[in-house]
């Protein structure tokens, strides 16, 4: 009978764990609420990054990494924005969250985690 129930709760746990497995990608996070001004945290500063890479000395449009979504992340999302034909309103929702995280893994991987994607 324990070996029975061992077995059982084993079998279990790799369930629950290859469940868990499939519902988390390192490439997409639905369900994250959108990062707008007034937000701060780790996701922010995976935006600030990758909006400043993206900007980079060519487009002339960089944002200091804090982490703080102030006027100037704001301002700089919707430059982001209008460059890839989104309509810029300066919050990062699905849409503009599966261009900022290509950018954003350039600085770290984990951001793919905690910007909203689609």
């Amino acid at each position: 009978m324990k070996k029975t129930l061992r077995r059982g709760s084993v079998a279990m746990g790799a369930m629950l764990l290859a469940a868990m497995a499939s519902t988390t990608s390192a490439s997409a996070a639905p369900g994250i609420n959108p990062i707008e001004i007034g937000d701060y945290g780790y996701g922010v500063r995976c935006v600030q990054a990758a909006v400043d890479y993206w900007g980079g000395t060519s487009r002339g449009v960089s944002v200091k990494v804090d982490g703080q979504f102030g006027n100037a992340t704001e301002n700089a999302v919707m430059e982001f924005q209008k460059d890839f034909g989104i309509a810029p309103d300066g919050v990062v929702g699905p849409q503009t969250g599966n261009y900022i995280v290509g950018y954003a893994e350039h600085w770290d991987p984990r951001c793919t985690g905690v910007v909203p994607t689609s």
